[in-house]
């Protein structure tokens, strides 16, 4: 009787610790593990709060918290990204260069926009924060962030 009880106390427990966020439902990470997956978010100061963007190939995820609530959130939004768009960004990728910047940015200290970035590739994944595109360490991934950038305000700029 004793292990029943801890049994299910621990399929309990699990559950709890794997339920999701209400908030925001994140893209499976279950793609193969030769493909990319690029996770964003973007803090802004003031009321303007934290937009999500989750992508892999062929499919993307967008939600945004404000943060004083002056504005609805934008509950998750699950849209495609067709194979020429995503062949067209990751063409402009440079994956050992990406992993090799170490810049961590606090402009949302002063009231501006921080992005942080995360890409995972064969079980490597790296992450560093910017505020704008013409920092020095960006140079060698600078093409591949505004390409990006420009494919997350044309699918993502309905939602608002």
């Amino acid at each position: 009787m004793r292990a029943i009880i801890i049994l299910l106390l621990l399929i309990f427990l699990v559950s709890l610790l794997t339920a999701c966020n209400p908030n925001f439902e994140h893209l499976e990470k279950s793609v193969a593990s030769t493909e990319y997956f690029i996770e964003t978010n973007q803090t802004c100061g003031w009321c303007a709060g934290t937009n999500y963007l989750n992508i892999t190939k062929g499919k993307a995820s967008f939600s945004h918290d404000f943060a004083c609530k002056e504005k609805e959130d934008i509950p998750v939004k699950n849209f495609q990204i067709t194979d020429l768009e995503w062949s067209e960004l990751i063409a402009k990728l440079d994956f050992d260069a990406f992993q090799k910047i170490d810049l961590h940015t606090c402009s949302v200290c002063a009231d501006g926009c921080d992005t942080e970035i995360t890409i995972t590739k064969s079980g490597l994944t790296h992450s560093f924060t910017y505020s704008t595109l013409q920092a020095e360490e960006l140079v060698d991934v600078k093409d591949f962030l505004a390409a990006f950038e420009v494919l997350k305000g044309q699918k993502t700029a309905a939602f608002y």
